[in-house]
């Protein structure tokens, strides 16, 4: 995360936007995509939440640098081994 501690609100231009973490969720290429203990910004006032433009770059790249797993078709069965598919590296 950035080095400052608080900014003015873009929004509200009262309150004052403080590090946090977030999950971020977002459909990619129609797969959810979950990212647990995302660092992001949220003002203490009008309640704004934005996600660390620095950590979005990052997950960016590593996105574009392999591909998701193919999303099942409706009524395929799932694997035998009962474990969902993992990406490759």
């Amino acid at each position: 995360m950035s080095q400052r501690m608080s900014y003015t609100c873009p929004r509200c231009q009262i309150g004052q936007c403080r590090p946090v973490t977030l999950t971020y969720t977002r459909l990619y290429q129609g797969t959810l995509l979950s990212v647990p203990d995302m660092p992001a910004w949220t003002c203490d006032i009008c309640g704004l939440q934005e996600y660390d433009q620095q950590m979005l770059g990052q997950l960016e790249r590593l996105i574009g640098q392999g591909s998701l797993p193919p999303r099942p078709a409706l009524g395929d069965k799932p694997p035998k081994s009962g474990k969902a598919p993992r990406l490759k590296s």
